[in-house]
């Protein structure tokens, strides 16, 4: 299809599944399927701001971005674009475990457990002009994948 003139934008699973997993499962199944790493990466950086026609996706002047510094080239082997070792957030940069620093007092699950039972998602005034972010809408979506007895 990509090759035919067609566009082909990465998607994910969330809120079902985790965002930046589901991300990496995209981009890893479609070099597995063909696509050159390249093209797999366009699909989740340029080609939706052109889709969006938003000014994300490309470094340019003028246009938003977030650089992500990798600990290997995903050009060579994409599993490496999961690598990210620090990330440039409106000229400042961040490491990754301080990025992930407040996520490690949340509650895990035990891998054990047949039906576990999520916590529930954190209410922030930043989420609200998303309804994707809804809690009752996460909420309701983590049911429809029988995570939840």
């Amino acid at each position: 299809m990509l090759r035919g003139g067609g566009r082909v934008v990465t998607g994910t699973d969330s809120p079902i599944a985790n965002t930046a997993v589901s991300t990496h499962m995209n981009l890893r199944a479609m070099v597995s399927y063909g696509l050159t790493p390249h093209e797999a990466l366009l699909t989740a950086t340029r080609v939706p701001g052109e889709f969006l026609a938003e000014p994300v996706g490309q470094i340019q002047p003028g246009r938003y971005a977030d650089l992500a510094i990798l600990g290997g080239d995903p050009l060579a082997d994409i599993r490496a674009a999961a690598d990210v070792q620090q990330v440039m957030v409106n000229g400042t940069l961040h490491t990754a475990d301080t990025l992930l620093a407040p996520f490690q007092r949340q509650p895990t699950l035990a891998a054990a457990t047949p039906n576990p039972v999520l916590p529930p998602v954190p209410d922030h005034p930043a989420n609200r002009k998303y309804w994707w972010h809804d809690p009752h809408y996460v909420q309701e979506s983590r049911h429809a994948c029988c995570t939840e007895a």
